[in-house]
């Protein structure tokens, strides 16, 4: 655009002419300068993205009062665009867009999301809890709505140990948002250990197959866990349909990276190549030639109970667990396989050592 008093080229964000210093006609409103900055964040056809100028549009707009652009500063502070990321400056423009008006739902959001994971402060819990909470009294999209739900369902899950509670909460976020992998695998989680029991009939195996459809590493390895659960349960041509099943499923969470997969692939008999990442599925029962042959996989967990590699345990604390998730050593340690703890005998090791079970037997992983 041309300063109408001396033709100067003058850009959309200046307020006065830098050649004859005299106020431009075309002064925006907050909402107009927002939504210039908008145009330059996102980038149109006829606007590239310039983050800088976003900026600069977003704190014309925030200096005036505008709730929106207040919050797209706290946004570009959090994600670093343009600028250094910087948590707790992001934390102040949220609080600042709240004092304004305080249904400002998605910052409610980003604090809540913020202080769950941890993101570049400690992290709180019972302040992200409060934070989800006041979202879901404000007008936010389904999408969003659906992960404050979920994040609201893991807290109670996870951290406050809730499990109940956080039935409900998982519902609602499939309800709002269906790919959201996260409320899949938890409901089958919840389903699997008992404390959820649908109506519809679905299955922990139904759960995590929707959950690692959508991408879940965690729910493909939980499939193949429970595969493997079937092939200790059956014999014949279901057992090796089920170990054949074990493998395809764990194979998939391996080749996505999960280390405790490839554990899991050996108790299905199957072998791993690091360099070829290929498997050999072994469709036939191994051979069990001797007692030292079996306690390769059979051995009592910490209630005393014969279990094999892949099968749901008590740990040493009484907690109901399967190999890949966390769990409590016999020296009350929390840790997961891959890590070092203490066996049963109070011996320091790391999977794939020999040690002693709960019973006294000694044993390989």
């Amino acid at each position: 655009m041309y300063c109408p008093n001396c033709g100067t080229i003058v850009n959309d964000l200046q307020s006065f002419c830098t050649h004859c210093g005299k106020r431009l006609q075309s002064v925006k409103t907050p909402q107009e300068y927002y939504t210039l900055g908008e145009c330059y964040y996102f980038g149109t056809d006829e606007y590239s993205v310039d983050y800088p100028k976003a900026f600069a549009c977003y704190k014309t707009a925030a200096d005036a009062g505008h709730v929106d652009a207040i919050y797209s500063i706290g946004y570009m502070h959090l994600n670093g665009d343009g600028m250094e990321v910087n948590i707790p400056l992001a934390i102040q423009w949220f609080q600042y867009a709240l004092q304004r008006d305080p249904q400002h739902g998605m910052s409610y959001y980003h604090l809540g999301r913020i202080y769950y994971l941890g993101e570049g402060i400690r992290a709180n819990y019972d302040l992200a809890l409060d934070y989800f909470t006041r979202a879901t009294h404000c007008n936010i999209d389904d999408e969003f709505m659906g992960h404050t739900f979920c994040f609201i369902g893991c807290i109670l899950f996870s951290e406050k140990k809730r499990p109940r509670e956080s039935i409900q909460y998982f519902i609602d976020a499939i309800g709002k948002h269906a790919e959201i992998d996260v409320a899949w695998n938890n409901l089958g989680l919840l389903c699997e250990l008992g404390h959820y029991h649908p109506q519809n009939g679905m299955t922990p195996m139904d759960f995590y197959k929707k959950a690692a459809a959508l991408g879940s590493v965690e729910s493909m390895e939980a499939v193949g866990k429970l595969y493997l659960k079937q092939a200790l349960n059956t014999s014949g041509a279901q057992q090796i349909q089920a170990k054949e099943q074990a493998a395809k499923w764990l194979r998939m969470a391996a080749n996505h990276g999960s280390k405790s997969a490839r554990i899991g692939l050996f108790s299905a008999s199957v072998s791993w190549t690091s360099d070829s990442s290929t498997y050999t599925a072994v469709t036939t029962p191994s051979p069990v030639s001797s007692e030292n042959e079996s306690k390769s996989f059979l051995f009592t967990d910490g209630r005393g109970n014969l279990c094999q590699s892949g099968n749901a345990f008590y740990d040493f604390q009484g907690n109901y667990c399967a190999w890949g998730n966390p769990f409590y050593d016999s020296k009350g340690y929390l840790c997961v396989p891959g890590n070092c703890f203490h066996d049963g005998k109070g011996n320091y090791c790391r999977w794939g050592d020999p040690f002693y079970d709960a019973k006294g037997n000694y044993i390989v992983p």
